[in-house]
């Protein structure tokens, strides 16, 4: 999948979890690893 809606979509998730992430959510941490790793390898 490389549509520009998506990949922008899936970069914008990231930045809403970021402060979930700093409070050390979990599950926030894992979705965005697997957010991190699906715009690296869609780049």
């Amino acid at each position: 999948m490389k549509s520009t809606r998506t990949l922008k979509a899936v970069h914008s998730l990231r930045g809403d979890l970021r402060p979930y992430r700093a409070r050390g959510v979990r599950c926030a941490a894992e979705l965005d690893e697997r957010a991190r790793l699906f715009l690296t390898h869609h780049r």
